[in-house]
């Protein structure tokens, strides 16, 4: 026997009806041999010479199902009670029965105030869903908001107060905006909110439910449209694509309102960054936190991170991007706690990567959950490769003094790392004993080398890189007279330890230059520097996930 598939049996119940058997072929849906057993479902079952029916309480559970699902054409949205009562008269008295099939109040392009008020009526004293949304390729973000999605959401006015979660998306900022100011009276059981607006425009936050929503846990906010004046009792905020206009002082005090915050997330554009150059002024302290993902240019970042302290267990994700014009000047301590937080950690891991033009650096720490990243474009990498990493201000964000274990687990197989890059890392590691590169060498092709000047000998990466690290690392300052000459080693001065677990650390190559290094740093009075065919970095990691946040998860 074949699996049966729920729109197979339904449409054999409404053969005349194309458009439900459309809906029910576009959810997806599809029901196993096994689950068609457990629920007395057999493709015998109905008879061609009788005609018998599905039993009613068969019915209701495949609606049960259906009702958590959401199909589209393209042009508009619906939901399973939008189109089961229109089937026929039975399915419409299974459906009026049962309040279940009405707590998802769906409006859309075609949704009318009355027909609104009439599934409210079905609702009984059920706890409502509602989501407001359009479907429109090409909305016109100027435009008035259509009257018919006010007059839908003015229907709601008198059930706010059994409004459990809400959800605005597809329009444009001020016509969020308009959307959003109509939602009036006390969401006093709201505990979840999802706003998406399109477009760059911006428009001054615009306030919800009179600000009364003492139970909101939960907040995506899509561009800043919402006020967060009513969320007092936040667990987890997601502020996504936020803009400059973001208001940073406002914000900030926000946040500090917020003791029982356990996930925050906040990404901003690339090049968006907050008016003004004032800090917070005090601390910031979110005992509860246990998620922190920030995507901020640099200056954000600092502005930030600066008054925060969250507990030691938190998950720390942040991704910075740099362009090298960071105004506070290198000095100081910015991020005092996250500082803290990484200067007593012995053991770090560095990745360097290049992908679709875009350079990043990674730092990671295996003994705690914090991730750092700074990225930057091909164009400002090659102006400042003098310089080493363009704005890549590692000293701001985290404290690598005491780390005497330093783990490289990727590094670029399309260039070669400048001696300088190298440097501005290395001369962060004050106390670093042993160096390890996990990186094993894939070959690559002459043509492929960015700097034809380099050593064209080297059939493989990893050799290149490996060559400038330790001409970076034998780099001796002499101090005296002409009499007396004392040679000084400007980076880690305790390193002792040069390892891999890969083969490339045993051949002739990467000896010729390690030697050089070793006997430069010898003559300089620094340990004994030896090469190891193996890993040393026996440790607990902790693995950060990085996704892209998916607004289904919470928000079906």
């Amino acid at each position: 026997m074949r699996p049966l598939s729920l729109a197979t049996i339904l449409v054999a119940e409404c053969r005349h009806w194309s458009g439900y058997a459309l809906f029910l072929s576009a959810s997806g849906i599809r029901l196993t041999l096994i689950q068609s057993q457990r629920i007395g479902l057999y493709r015998g079952y109905m008879s061609k010479s009788t005609g018998r029916i599905l039993p009613e309480d068969i019915l209701h559970m495949i609606f049960c199902v259906l009702a958590q699902y959401r199909v589209s054409d393209g042009s508009h949205i619906a939901v399973a009670s939008d189109v089961i009562p229109l089937v026929c008269k039975l399915w419409r008295a299974i459906t009026h029965s049962h309040s279940v099939f009405w707590e998802t109040v769906l409006i859309g392009e075609r949704s009318t105030a009355c027909g609104v008020r009439r599934k409210l009526a079905l609702t009984g004293q059920r706890d409502l869903r509602v989501e407001v949304r359009t479907l429109e390729l090409e909305p016109k973000f100027l435009d008035p908001v259509k009257p018919s999605y006010v007059d839908c959401v003015k229907a709601l006015t008198e059930y706010s107060g059994r409004i459990k979660s809400i959800k605005i998306a597809g329009f444009g900022v001020e016509q969020t905006a308009v959307i959003a100011e109509a939602f009036s009276g006390n969401a006093s059981l709201l505990e979840e909110v999802f706003v998406e607006s399109i477009g760059k425009q911006w428009w001054d936050d615009s306030v919800m439910f009179n600000n009364i929503m003492p139970n909101v846990t939960h907040a995506i906010i899509v561009r800043a449209v919402v006020s967060l004046q009513g969320f007092d009792n936040l667990r987890t905020l997601r502020l996504l694509n936020q803009t400059q206009w973001m208001d940073y002082p406002d914000f900030m005090l926000r946040l500090s309102q917020l003791p029982q915050l356990e996930c925050l997330e906040l990404r901003m554009g690339k090049y968006d960054e907050w008016l003004g150059q004032d800090l917070f002024k005090g601390t910031i302290e979110l005992d509860r936190l246990r998620e922190l993902t920030v995507e901020l240019c640099e200056n954000n970042a600092v502005r930030l991170l600066s008054p925060i302290v969250f507990p030691d267990i938190t998950r720390v994700d942040i991704t910075i991007h740099s362009d090298n014009e960071l105004f506070f000047g290198r000095f100081g301590a910015w991020c005092p706690h996250l500082r803290a937080l990484t200067g007593s950690l012995r053991t770090a891991e560095l990745a360097y990567e290049v992908h679709a033009g875009d350079h990043s650096v990674t730092l990671s720490w295996p003994e705690k959950p914090i991730c750092i990243s700074w990225t930057w474009n091909s164009e400002a990498a090659q102006d400042a490769r003098a310089r080493g990493q363009p704005g890549m201000y590692c000293d701001a964000m985290a404290d690598l003094r005491n780390v005497t274990l330093l783990r490289i687990t990727k590094l670029p197989d399309t260039i070669i790392l400048h001696q300088r890059e190298w440097r501005r890392i290395l001369e962060l590691l004050h106390r670093l004993e042993v160096l390890e590169v996990c990186v094993d060498a894939p070959r690559w092709q002459d043509q492929d080398l960015v700097e034809p000047d380099k050593d064209r000998w080297m059939a493989c990466f990893i050799f290149a890189h490996f060559a400038t690290l330790c001409e970076e690392l034998a780099r001796v300052e002499w101090v005296g007279d002409i009499r007396y000459w004392q040679g000084k080693v400007l980076l880690c001065p305790r390193l002792h330890t040069l390892a891999s677990p890969y083969d490339w650390i045993r051949s002739d190559r990467t000896k010729r230059a390690y030697a050089l290094c070793a006997s430069t740093r010898l003559a300089a009075g620094m340990p004994t520097m030896s090469l190891c065919s193996a890993t040393l970095s026996a440790v607990p990691r902790y693995d950060i996930i990085r996704k892209v946040y998916d607004f289904n998860d919470q928000f079906p």
